[in-house]
């Protein structure tokens, strides 16, 4: 999440994977803080939108396509994105996906790295790389005055893991979709909790000069000890970097 620090009275806050499940809530909530809110995701669904709309009364609500498993996709958004907009406050890097297969995208890369990390190993890697990602937006831009954290919202019940199993169509398939769906629904917070741990950070004062810093409950938490690697974090942001073609 990176947030810059603007005179507007209407934030502009740009949500990834913003048309169901946690994106949609954390959506829902900053519209009703009257953000001016831009949701991003790969299903361009106007109901969603207009679910937003009516139920917080804040019509400032758009939506773009946005497929971050593929670059090309990425610059086309980014570039309809600045012909409306010459700025946006808040960051969500919010979409994900979690597969147990692997898939190649268009790009010729891993899917989850691509979707979680790189366009935004797999999804417990992919999550380590984006700690070390918002650690280096906070040190390189802190001359822009442009803030970045990483936040855990713990984890909600969405089809994020029991999706991953779909598609497949055999007994075992059927069995890991149910056996997941239990755990999941064992373990979730409501969306309210996990909404309003990213939302927090959106919009607290308490935390408009926080960052670099790992946030769970609200507090900040201590990093994973290899983020204090920084040759190895050097490394990921090289990479990362090459991957994306920006070196």
């Amino acid at each position: 999440m990176s947030v810059s620090c603007t005179n507007s009275l209407k934030k502009i806050v740009l949500i990834t994977g913003a048309n169901k499940g946690l994106g949609f809530e954390i959506a829902l909530k900053l519209s009703q803080k009257n953000f001016k809110v831009i949701m991003a995701d790969k299903d361009k669904q106007f109901e969603s939108k207009n679910k937003i709309i009516c139920r917080s009364g804040n019509e400032d609500v758009y939506d773009y396509f946005l497929d971050l498993s593929s670059f090309e996709s990425v610059r086309c958004f980014t570039k309809k994105l600045l012909e409306k907009e010459s700025y946006v406050d808040v960051l969500v890097n919010n979409a994900g996906i979690f597969c147990m297969k692997q898939r190649k995208t268009a790009d010729c890369l891993d899917g989850v790295m691509q979707v979680n990390h790189l366009g935004a190993v797999h999804y417990y890697n992919t999550k380590l790389c984006n700690m070390i990602a918002s650690k280096g937006f906070a040190e390189k831009l802190q001359k822009n005055n442009i803030m970045s954290n990483c936040v855990h919202p713990r984890m909600m019940n969405t089809t994020l893991l029991t999706k991953s199993h779909k598609g497949r169509g055999d007994f075992c398939s059927n069995l890991e979709e149910s056996a997941a769906k239990f755990i999941v629904k064992s373990v979730t917070r409501d969306a309210a909790q996990c909404v309003n741990a990213v939302a927090f950070l959106a919009y607290s004062d308490k935390v408009k000069n926080v960052s670099g810093r790992y946030f769970c409950d609200y507090q900040v938490h201590r990093e994973p000890r290899v983020l204090e690697d920084k040759q190895f974090c050097d490394a990921i942001w090289k990479e990362s970097e090459k991957l994306v073609g920006l070196q």
